[in-house]
């Protein structure tokens, strides 16, 4: 038997960062039927998670617009930023 020589010790879990708001990143094809998208941004929209996230959602699609405009109706525009297509 030969024993490990790393030391197995869980990590200490991280502090909370001290900055702002938390930034999210969504990376999916705008389809708000296939991913549910049109949820989220409905979601964005409540009064207690407006100020407590920031989402940045790469991607283009069939449903773009729409949520776009679903976006701006809801005035998640410091919210919810439309990155576009991104490698």
């Amino acid at each position: 038997v030969i024993p490990n020589p790393v030391e197995n010790r869980p990590p200490e879990a991280l502090p909370w960062p001290a900055c702002q708001t938390p930034t999210l990143a969504v990376v999916a094809r705008l389809d708000a039927d296939a991913k549910g998208l049109d949820l989220l941004v409905e979601a964005l929209a409540n009064p207690g998670l407006r100020d407590r996230v920031r989402v940045n959602l790469f991607g283009t699609g069939p449903d773009e617009s729409a949520l776009r405009q679903s976006a701006s109706k809801r005035s998640l525009g410091s919210t919810l930023c439309f990155a576009g297509w991104s490698s």
